[in-house]
């Protein structure tokens, strides 16, 4: 049963004239949470809803007590920064002045409920007058400073402006292509196209005879009828002087005798064909030009030229990654771009620049691969079994735990390449250039290996500038300037088609432009297309099972870096060396600071350098070590989201590996620097001591981490993210108020609410109480963010957490457009 409360009233000093206010003091507080206000020596404690003390309202709700400002004009000042509203936690007192910041000191504590009931009599009028009395002359006497204009609601709940969010979930939807116009059958051929060979004819070319009928015959597979008689097409172009007899010289390339797979004329189950391709530039520069051949199953096909002809665009029509502006590329029935999204997994794709882990070992690049891109119902022991085979397949049994960076010679890092592909069993296997760099003697045996692959009823393209080892090939597409085929045929063709003697006059040749015209015998017929949606698409791996094989990848390649692994040890210690210059004894502590003598000006400056020299650390160990993390994987990953990758799963393991390890290199430097030295005063706001220190630095570099991530997906080649770092590492020092003021600064302090360094800072100087080295000094600006309240400290640190996360989606989104650029 709840007693009759009193009334008093009570005076509280406060600039303008005294107020007298009604109030309730409770006679018995049992169960509820007790308020002890004390002042000028004097203690009573009140239990009730709301009590009025003037211009300060004490509140209890269902979170607790608080104590809020109501008066006209600012009058509630902690440490001496002026407060709206501060909230009150049990058994932790705080003093608040009244009127000023160095006006009437006025203690708050939350007392614990009274075990029993003990009824306390108060006489109202006796000391209620004499309890709280106002200071005119010390208040009045303050002049706010002029650069510091104080908020009109310093405590309120304040998000500043995030970047807009990136959803998490990656929708991937299948878009069935539209029905396709009727094609029109394939002509017969008539009796006046007899220059056209026949399949079973073990040694003809698709588009080229040595007689002179098939020099002189015109041109077919243009716009228009899929065949053309030579009585409809124009005059024949000049006849070249009869080819001179030749002996072969050291560039000739012999003749070899073997089973020729010829390039098909007719349609058949998993030919290749190129239908009437060109590819023009947005000026209008063409880069092919009506471009038509087919490739059977099972043949291994060289693509030459000079420089400008087209090769490596020609090379990506073929694998989708840049679509025909006309024609279509069909194999098997399905149009690569239209059906881009099922034909991707039976693609092979071997680039001129190796797309390796050059840290790991062929072993483990392999697995990592086979884990990534086989069907998730493939089991342990069947993954193992097929990198068994293809390391046999390719003669790496011997290299299988050799580092593939430092240990594996150039050849052998492209057959890692192709072995990678290789994985999956592709349909399709295009290569550019892959004996580029190695020694000439390797060049036929590179194309020997590659003839053996193409008999597993795979179609092997390669383009190349090397003409030794064409003998392997089953075909050969010579392109001229400008983008246009004028042969395609067997090997032994190519010199007596263009009348020259070796591949040196050919390519002067080539390069002059004064070509013969393509022969009739290059006709290509449309290719019928099946329906859409008929082709099988492979099972990918789910993200959750890429994200754990990723995780595991990138650890594993961290891990084996030497110069990452150097900077993950040596940064902290460095970094931390270098904060032990800093001049005093005191570490965090104000209190042990002025017992070394330290005056009012001065009393804070070493905690602060040494906060500023953690700060340092902790962005630049974060930036640092994911500056390059995305940039110098990209091509890798640019592959390997071809055939099933997913981003959200690599920019998440990326972070888990990453984040974990510079976690705990925040902590270390932490540690490292403040060891010996005083710790915080009253062991911090939340109680902790340097615990409270290491858990901001963690995250702040982390953060930068994520910052580091962000930068790297937005630049484009590794030269360019070490000036980005420097300008992470300096913009976040400068927008952290560490170095230069930003509080009170319009512009200036809502741009630094973007850097994680300026939420860190704020949360470390709470917890070293370091604005209350500011009482007292001339033109000190106060900070609202390091205000000495755990609410406060709580809040930085999670709009920090908050930053990190925004970071981690927009990496996510620029990666996912750089993959579909």
């Amino acid at each position: 049963m709840r007693p009759c409360p009193r009334r008093a009233s009570i005076v509280v000093g406060h600039s303008g004239p005294s107020v007298r206010t009604e109030m309730t003091l409770l006679q018995y507080a049992a169960t509820r949470e007790r308020l002890r206000v004390s002042t000028d020596g004097q203690s009573r404690e009140f239990d009730e809803h709301e009590v009025r003390l003037g211009p300060l309202a004490l509140q209890r709700t269902a979170s607790g007590w608080s104590v809020r400002d109501v008066g006209e004009t600012p009058m509630l000042y902690l440490d001496g920064c002026r407060v709206v509203q501060l909230p009150l936690f049990r058994g932790r007192p705080i003093a608040v002045h009244v009127g000023a910041p160095d006006g009437q000191l006025v203690e708050l504590e939350v007392l614990e409920p009274m075990a029993s009931v003990t009824e306390t009599v108060f006489r109202s009028e006796d000391f209620v007058d004499e309890w709280i009395e106002p200071e005119p002359e010390r208040a009045s006497a303050y002049v706010p400073p002029a650069a510091y204009v104080a908020p009109a609601r310093v405590f309120e709940t304040y998000v500043p402006p995030q970047p807009e969010a990136v959803a998490e979930l990656e929708l991937e939807l299948e878009l069935e292509p539209e029905p396709l116009a009727h094609l029109e059958p394939a002509q017969e051929m008539s009796a006046s196209d007899s220059v056209l060979v026949q399949i079973s004819a073990p040694a003809a070319p698709e588009i080229c005879t040595n007689t002179q009928a098939g020099r002189d015959a015109p041109s077919v597979g243009e716009k228009g009828n899929n065949t053309e008689s030579a009585a409809d097409t124009p005059a024949p172009a000049p006849t070249r002087p009869p080819t001179p007899a030749r002996t072969p010289g050291p560039t000739a390339v012999p003749a070899v005798r073997r089973t020729s797979v010829p390039a098909v004329v007719t349609p058949e189950p998993g030919a290749l064909i190129v239908d009437r391709v060109s590819v023009t530039t947005g000026n209008g520069h063409r880069l092919l030009d009506n471009i038509s051949f087919a490739l059977a199953p099972g043949s291994l096909t060289a693509v030459i030229g000079p420089s400008g002809s087209g090769k490596s665009t020609l090379l990506r029509a073929l694998t989708g990654e840049a679509p025909a502006t006309t024609g279509r590329v069909v194999w098997d029935g399905h149009d690569l771009d239209s059906e881009r999204d099922r034909v991707r997994f039976r693609i092979g794709v071997v680039p001129q620049d190796d797309l390796l882990h050059r840290q790991l070992t062929v072993e483990q690049g392999l697995r990592y691969a086979a884990a990534l891109r086989l069907p998730p119902d493939t089991t342990h022991s069947e993954r193992e079994a097929r990198v068994d085979e293809v390391l046999d397949q390719l003669g790496l049994t011997s290299q299988r735990r050799q580092r593939i960076g430092s240990q594996l010679s150039g050849g052998q890092r492209k057959r890692v390449s192709i072995a990678t592909e290789l994985i999956t069993a592709p349909s399709l296997l295009f290569l550019d250039e892959p004996t580029s760099g190695l020694d000439p003697g390797f060049d036929r045996s590179v194309m020997e290996q590659l003839r053996g692959l193409s008999r597993e009823e795979r179609i092997v393209v390669v383009v190349t500038h090397s003409v030794l080892g064409l003998e392997a090939c089953d075909n050969v597409v010579v392109l001229a300037r400008g983008g246009s085929v004028c042969y395609v045929g067997p090997p032994e063709g190519v010199l007596d088609h263009f009348g020259c003697a070796a591949y040196p006059e050919l390519f002067d040749l080539l390069e002059s432009g004064t070509v013969p015209p393509r022969p009739s015998t290059a006709s290509v017929p449309r290719p019928s297309l099946r329906p859409p949606g008929t082709l099988s698409v492979p099972p990918r791996q789910s993200p959750p099972m890429q994200l754990a094989t990723l995780v595991r990848r990138c650890l594993a390649v961290t891990l084996a870096d030497r110069l990452t692994l150097a900077m993950l040890v040596l940064m902290p210690l460095l970094l931390a060396a270098l904060s032990r210059v800093v001049p005093g004894e005191g570490g965090l502590s104000l209190v042990a600071a002025r017992a070394a003598g330290a005056t009012r000006m001065n009393l804070g400056q070493e905690a602060g350098q040494r906060l500023t020299l953690l700060l340092v650390a902790a962005t630049l160990m974060g930036a640092a070590m994911a500056i390059r993390e995305l940039v110098k994987e990209r091509a890798v990953v640019r592959r390997e989201y071809a055939v099933g990758l997913s981003p959200g799963a690599y920019v998440l393991a990326k972070a888990l590996v990453l984040g974990a390890l510079c976690f705990g290199q925040g902590l270390l430097v932490t540690w490292l620097a403040l060891a010996g030295l005083p710790g915080l005063d009253a062991d911090g706001v939340r109680g902790h001591g340097l615990w409270e220190i290491a858990l901001v630095t963690g995250l702040l570099t982390v953060a930068s981490a994520f910052l580091g991530l962000l930068a790297s997906a937005l630049v484009q080649s590794v030269e360019q993210a070490m000036p980005a770092l420097v300008a992470l590492v300096m913009g976040q020092l400068v927008l952290s108020s560490a170095l230069v003021q930003v509080a009170g600064r319009p512009v200036l302090e809502q741009i630094a609410w973007l850097a994680p360094a300026r939420w860190a800072h704020a949360a470390n100087a709470v917890s070293v109480h370091l604005e209350r080295a500011k009482n007292g000094v001339p033109g000190a600006v106060p900070d609202p963010l390091a205000a000495y309240t755990t609410g406060q400290w709580d809040r930085d640190l999670m709009v920090l957490v908050a930053i990190a996360t925004v970071l981690l989606l927009l990496t996510l989104r620029a990666v996912r457009r750089s993959l579909r650029a």
